[in-house]
């Protein structure tokens, strides 16, 4: 009986550790995702800020 539970415990322990690690496996790889388009857009705000005033008065 005292195995029986122990066995139980041990998978149980097991299969909450395999969750936990498939869950932050998904979460590195949305924010793999997340920076790198959120990187690109704030390059290109902060270059639009560098050189607002340089072409501010530029009308084609």
């Amino acid at each position: 009986m005292q195995k029986r539970k122990e066995e139980e415990e041990e998978e149980k322990k097991e299969e909450k550790e395999e969750k936990e690690e498939e869950e932050e496996e998904e979460e590195e790889k949305e924010k793999k995702k997340r920076k790198l388009p959120n990187s690109i857009l704030v390059r290109c705000q902060r270059i639009k800020a560098l050189l607002g005033p340089l072409f501010s008065g530029y009308r084609p």
